[in-house]
């Protein structure tokens, strides 16, 4: 999905970790760093659809690192701060 890559390459990696770190509503369990996301926590902080995280977790480029638990799917959030950084990098955004 191009729509999404560019507004992810466009958005400063800062305002993406702004949203997830501050106190907002939709991350209450922001507190906990270590505690794995889900494929919907994922979706909403990258601003995608669950169908763009399933690709990129399965067979896409640009990989999205995972941890699987027999068929449960989950995300350091450690990992994905980097992916998003990399990511970011790589399209000319600092």
């Amino acid at each position: 999905m191009a729509t999404s890559l560019i507004r992810t390459a466009a958005t400063p990696a800062n305002s993406l970790k702004a949203g997830f770190e501050g106190s907002s509503p939709a991350w209450p369990h922001s507190t906990d760093p270590d505690r794995l996301l889900t494929i919907n926590d994922v979706a909403e902080w990258l601003g995608v659809s669950k169908a763009w995280v399933y690709d990129h977790v399965t067979r896409k480029r640009p990989f999205l690192p995972c941890v699987r638990l027999g068929e449960i799917t989950r995300f350091r959030r450690a990992e994905i701060e980097r992916f998003i950084e990399e990511h970011a990098k790589s399209h000319g955004s600092s």
